[in-house]
């Protein structure tokens, strides 16, 4: 395993796109760890996703290790990836005592999944995550993964890179808003 640290989220994205060849285990950013959650080997998803989601200023941590290049294999990352869902989630303490427990659940419900999470507000009261996640190609695989946004988050959108959100690919809480 190889550890690289990054002076800022800048050169971070600018080596994330450039490098091949390796499998990342982590990324942390140095401040909070908690900050950034990373469930992907791609390095391009993560610079994707950099350029979707609002990662914060500052340094960055990653471990990788090199994979071994057969002659005549696809590298995952060969396929730049094209299509997402974003989701919105949180976990909250209420007045009564009780805990909505969104976030939490979600994260766990994503095991099987390429995601990225670059935000991550925690106050005591709630905690907010922002997700964004490779859309599967499979189609049962995407049905489960729609399934668990509908479930755990409080908004969701399907895209291709560059759509913006509407009322077309948009759900709030599990409806579309169309």
């Amino acid at each position: 395993m190889i550890t690289k640290k990054f002076n800022s989220r800048k050169e971070l994205s600018k080596w994330l796109r450039h490098v091949s060849g390796i499998l990342l285990l982590s990324v942390s950013y140095t401040k909070d760890v908690s900050t950034i959650i990373v469930n992907t080997q791609s390095p391009r998803f993560v610079a994707e996703a950099m350029d979707v989601r609002p990662f914060p200023k500052g340094q960055y941590l990653v471990k990788y290790e090199y994979i071994e290049h057969k002659e005549n294999s696809q590298q995952p990352d060969d396929i730049p990836y094209m299509e997402s869902v974003w989701g919105l989630a949180y976990d909250a303490n209420l007045f009564d005592c009780s805990k909505i427990l969104q976030r939490s659940k979600l994260i766990y419900e994503m095991a099987d999944f390429e995601y990225c999470i670059s935000t991550d507000r925690d106050s005591g009261a709630y905690r907010i995550t922002s997700l964004l996640a490779k859309k599967p190609e499979n189609p049962l695989d995407l049905e489960k993964l729609l399934a668990v946004m509908k479930k755990y988050t409080e908004v969701y959108s399907i895209g291709r890179k560059g759509d913006h959100m509407n009322e077309m690919n948009t759900f709030f809480r599990g409806k579309q808003l169309a």
